[in-house]
């Protein structure tokens, strides 16, 4: 889009973006409309399976957004606005899209009962949609938090990318010339292998869960993002000794996560973890200096950034480095 405003639905409260436009580009993005263009409605509605009305209707309220713009020369024909989504933007869009509308009718549901006792498994179209909606956001995010990982633990070589899901901090990792793995879940591997950055970049996949399956080696440097607030407490607190296990003498550890209370976003973010119903929450700073020290690392310290904190590690020991 024209401007630089985060898209996503963990903006700041006061830079969330109008709940309409994004339903509107994710309708409008689905149907194909958006890749039609420039036409009128009727041709726009004929080559997408649409109603023209429908069409007319909703190309007319995405002019307010600057998403389309109209010339009218004799017919309307609508045309790309300043604000057109690219690919990555209508990928975030699609999330929060979504998330409107789980929050909606999901977290009534979750008030009484915080598990979700009827969750289905991902089907792969669903689990590859998800895995690039969040990946996109992490491609603006993965060059300054390396930075900070590396800024930390310079001497790092291999790196761990421990359920790394859409690969994107992996793939920067490597892009600084690390040899990265990616460790994740069987279903998400067999995804994220066939993505062209992944094999570009060369990152090794590993497809286990980290709780009973990982790879017959140590690394200089461990990531963790976005992963530990999915989990519920009592699972995280197991979570550390087997990253510590991972992770060599000397070596770093590296958490991306929302601690609690620690910002408006987090204690939002808070609530899309409780319609997950999988029992994840954002946990207190105490908790995960508790976990990380009891599993053989040094005290982390914390570098706050765009809503999540960074917390990093050395693991105690004489280094190998």
């Amino acid at each position: 889009m024209a401007n630089d405003r985060d898209l996503g639905f963990l903006a700041e409260p006061g830079d969330l973006a109008d709940w309409r436009m994004v339903i509107l580009v994710d309708n409008a993005a689905r149907a194909g409309l958006l890749d039609l263009l420039p036409g009128t409605a009727e041709e726009a509605a004929a080559k997408a399976g649409m109603h023209p009305k429908s069409a007319r209707v909703l190309l007319d309220a995405l002019t307010v957004f600057g998403v389309v713009t109209v010339i009218d020369d004799g017919e309307t024909v609508y045309r790309p606005g300043p604000a057109m989504p690219d690919g990555d933007q209508r990928a975030i869009l699609a999330q929060h899209a979504q998330f409107i509308g789980r929050w909606a009718s999901e977290l009534p549901g979750r008030l009484p009962d915080p598990i979700n006792r009827e969750r289905r498994p991902w089907i792969r179209p669903g689990l590859a949609g998800w895995l690039a909606s969040l990946g996109a956001r992490a491609k603006g995010e993965a060059p300054g938090v390396i930075d900070r990982c590396l800024a930390a633990f310079p001497n790092a070589r291999t790196v761990l990318d421990v359920a790394g899901g859409h690969g994107e901090y992996g793939i920067e990792a490597a892009r600084r010339g690390l040899d990265v793995t990616l460790l994740d879940l069987p279903q998400v591997i067999d995804i994220v292998s066939e993505w062209p950055s992944v094999r570009e970049t060369g990152i090794h996949l590993w497809a286990g869960d980290v709780f009973d399956s990982r790879p017959d080696a140590t690394f200089d440097l461990v990531l963790a993002f976005g992963f530990t607030h999915t989990q519920p407490a009592g699972r995280i607190a197991t979570l550390f000794p087997h990253l510590a296990a991972l992770t060599n003498n000397g070596g770093g550890l590296a958490v991306n996560t929302f601690l609690r209370g620690s910002g408006p976003v987090a204690r939002l973010f808070a609530v899309q973890m409780l319609i997950a119903g999988n029992d994840g929450d954002t946990h207190r700073l105490e908790d995960y200096v508790s976990w990380i020290t009891a599993a053989g690392y040094d005290e982390p310290w914390l570098e706050d950034g765009d809503g999540r904190t960074l917390l990093l590690a050395k693991k105690s020991g004489t280094s190998v480095l």
